[in-house]
């Protein structure tokens, strides 16, 4: 069941980054549903997948979080629209990157 929910993950990741692309009607609407489902997939994965870290966990997953709730955050407001979208929009994009080498770095390389 705990990979089947980590392929979840990662696979509204990748919808979430979709959505930010797009950014517009129901897409912004779209991503707002799917960041708060990869939040939840995230605390359970961070619940019983985190066995043995490796060093420097702590940092670089504490780093991950703050970008994830920045691109949560920014899924949110771009739903709700207004005129700063693009600005914002990049700014996830980037946010979202971020998270996901970092994502990439420890569960591959680090251990």
């Amino acid at each position: 069941m705990s990979t089947g929910i980590l392929h979840l993950h990662l696979l509204l990741a990748l919808i979430l980054v979709v959505c930010l692309w797009k950014a517009s009607g129901m897409w912004a609407r779209m991503g707002a549903a799917v960041a708060t489902l990869l939040l939840l997939t995230g605390l359970y994965n961070f619940m019983t997948r985190m066995t043995n870290p490796p060093p420097g966990w702590h940092a670089g997953i504490g780093i991950k979080l703050l970008l994830a709730l920045h691109v949560i955050v920014v899924s949110f407001l771009i739903a709700r629209g207004g005129d700063k979208v693009p600005r914002l929009r990049k700014g996830a994009l980037i946010s979202a990157a971020l998270v996901i080498l970092i994502g990439l770095y420890f569960s591959n390389i680090a251990r």
